[in-house]
């Protein structure tokens, strides 16, 4: 808010109010359709080459690959 003149630093305000929630709610769902396609396909792939505890694997696999650099390894 330090960066917005002091004109527009209401209406930038009530912008910014306005859409937190729908942002949330936007970033969340991209988050648990990310986590629900790969814990699919690792599941499906490893269920394929005969590995135990797939589905687990996979479900670990979901929200790791959420962050950066930890879910290819």
């Amino acid at each position: 808010m330090t960066l917005i003149p002091d004109e527009y630093e209401v209406r930038i305000g009530k912008v910014l109010h306005k859409s937190k929630e729908p942002l949330t709610r936007y970033f969340i769902g991209v988050i648990m359709v990310k986590w629900a396609i790969v814990m699919t396909i690792v599941s499906a792939g490893l269920s394929t080459a005969g590995i135990d505890n797939a589905l687990l694997i996979g479900f670990i696999a979901g929200p790791f690959n959420v962050i950066p650099y930890v879910g290819p390894v």
